[in-house]
């Protein structure tokens, strides 16, 4: 009788770990050893795609063990505060857009201020852009915890970087937009301009290159832009490496085209964690639920470590990197509770929000009709 290969006994342990862990873990809880264990069976799995077919485990089983493991979508509780808070968004939004749109026409100027040594992060566009996210995650409830800005290096001082980050949540370009020293541009899936509101800001502050993920010379012509932004412009990219929000809160399989990027624009890679995001707004719920979040940025990885590498073997590498991350800065003690100093900022931003609203719509109506009438 054959023995049976060292993946699979691996594998088996693990298998008997998950499952005394499942019989008493709370359900829906994240929890650091929650997150060791995906690590450890992820890497079993890069181990086991080089077995031979008849040493492999079979694929049944390993994605048993990775259901156990993921992070069951938690149920939004509505009541008359979210309502009030999905309402209180909208103004804001309907609030923001003449301001955004009117700043927007400014974007020629763009090349007049970096030609006088403004660095990108101080140009108007971007001023307004991070103030917009800050002020939406207000109005929307959500506090963010930011740590490890000090793994940015020279990415604080203007150089260029390809961010890449953990996409769990509808949540994470705006707060990572709000609150990252660094400023970002964004590729994206090209239907976000077609979202109301959102998408026609994207389009007039060129902050997100929209990518066809069907078709693969218009995806290329998307990285080439990108590529032209870093190199030329020196502006910063960033883009997730799943290519889509993880249904599980699971870092998820990579895409290859953020690691032709990175290769392509030969500057450090910024991995970027997120916590308690897809807790507020997993994909598939309509709107976030309040509470908080930590952003955590990893230490980058520079061009020297990378550049023999080819795309494969970089996104093994960095994926390699940011699991182990994941499961190493798993905050210890982390309510999601709002703190008090933020609660008061939330409910006087919505109530900031409704007055605002009111009074310019209504002197808007009244400028219009006597110029009508």
């Amino acid at each position: 009788k054959k023995m049976p290969s060292d993946c699979t006994l691996q594998f088996t342990k693990l298998e008997q770990r998950v499952n005394e862990w499942a019989r008493t873990a709370i359900p829906g809880e994240d929890s650091k050893l929650r997150r060791g264990l995906w690590k450890e069976l992820q890497y079993l799995k890069y181990d086991n795609a080089k077995e031979g077919q008849e040493d492999a485990v079979p694929a049944e089983r390993i994605q048993a063990v990775q259901k156990l493991l993921e992070v069951p979508r938690p149920k939004a509780k509505m009541g008359i505060l979210p309502v009030i808070r999905i309402l209180a968004t909208t103004c804001a939004f309907l609030l923001a857009w003449p301001f955004m749109m009117f700043i927007a026409l400014l974007r020629p100027l763009h090349l007049l201020w970096r030609q006088v040594g403004c660095q990108p992060g101080k140009l108007p566009g971007d001023i307004s852009q991070r103030w917009f996210g800050k002020y939406l995650l207000v109005v929307l409830g959500v506090e963010v915890i930011v740590r490890g800005t000090e793994n940015l290096k020279g990415s604080l001082k203007g150089d260029p970087t390809v961010g890449l980050f953990q996409h769990t949540s509808n949540l994470d370009g705006i707060f990572l937009c709000s609150i990252s020293p660094v400023t970002f541009k964004w590729i994206g899936k090209k239907s976000i301009y077609l979202v109301p509101f959102f998408g026609a800001l994207a389009l007039a502050f060129d902050s997100i290159i929209g990518i066809d993920r069907s078709n693969i010379q218009q995806a290329i012509k998307s990285l080439e832009k990108a590529r032209k932004k870093v190199q030329e412009t020196r502006r910063s990219i960033a883009i997730s490496p799943e290519g889509t929000r993880s249904k599980s809160g699971q870092i998820q399989e990579f895409k290859k085209g953020a690691f032709h990027l990175a290769l392509a624009c030969k500057v450090p890679i910024s991995p970027i964690l997120s916590y308690g995001a897809y807790d507020l707004w997993p994909p598939g719920q309509a709107m976030p639920i309040s509470g908080r979040v930590i952003a955590q940025f990893c230490p980058q990885i520079p061009p020297s470590e990378y550049v023999h590498l080819d795309h494969n073997e970089l996104m093994e590498k960095v994926r390699r990197q940011m699991l182990d991350e994941s499961e190493k800065y798993f905050p210890t003690n982390f309510s999601r509770e709002l703190s008090p100093s933020f609660k008061i900022k939330h409910y006087f931003a919505i109530i900031f929000t409704f007055i605002s609203f009111f009074w310019f719509y209504s002197s808007a109506w009244s400028l219009v009709r006597s110029l009508l009438w």
